[in-house]
């Protein structure tokens, strides 16, 4: 067996298909047919080349590989890589707390900006705005320092993520990712 269940093959041309010489397919299974002979079940990628062509069973050898499974590669490219990696799991989670002491300050900062345009502009809802902005930022900073106190006990990764609930950063997982690992960015800017 020359694939592995997830590479994308390139077709190379065969009898009357209606898929052409350069179309791709992705690898589903192996199979033996009634003629001993090794054949290769493939879903088709719709790029123009493979025209109507049913995905199913065909001869290996009407394939060559493109494309390493992902996972293999991904796994193979973070064991090349992984003797230049330096991470310190420590110091990573001291940057994911810095990150969160920062939002409580200028979190704090931008709410008493509110609560001066509040006062200058004075009306029976005044004091009630200013309390509802005090109280948000009580809540907002007994959120993030209860997230201070779960990273600096977490072991783990999936810890530190979790650790985010009822935080600005909760379902932000890049953001705290980057800060952790020592990025400046893991999602890509299009």
């Amino acid at each position: 067996m020359k694939f592995k269940k997830g590479d994308i093959v390139e077709f190379q041309g065969a009898y009357s298909y209606s898929a052409k010489k350069g179309a791709t397919a992705i690898v589903e299974e192996y199979y033996t047919g009634w003629d001993g002979e090794e054949y290769v079940k493939v879903k088709w990628i719709r790029n123009g080349l493979s025209g109507e062509q049913s995905d199913g069973g065909y001869s290996e050898n009407y394939f060559i590989k493109v494309e390493e499974v992902s996972q293999q590669k991904e796994d193979r490219i973070f064991e090349e890589n992984k003797k230049d990696m330096k991470f310190n799991f420590n110091e990573g989670k001291q940057r994911v707390i810095d990150m969160l002491e920062g939002h409580i300050e200028d979190f704090e900062f931008d709410m008493l900006q509110d609560v001066k345009m509040s006062i200058q502009d004075i009306n029976k809802n005044t004091v009630d705005q200013i309390e509802d902005t005090i109280r948000t930022i009580k809540t907002n900073t007994n959120h993030c320092m209860k997230a201070i106190g779960k990273v600096q006990n977490s072991s783990t990764v999936a810890k530190i993520l979790a650790s985010m609930e009822n935080t600005i950063y909760e379902g932000m997982e890049e953001t705290v990712l980057a800060e952790l690992f020592g990025l400046s960015s893991i999602a890509r800017e299009d």
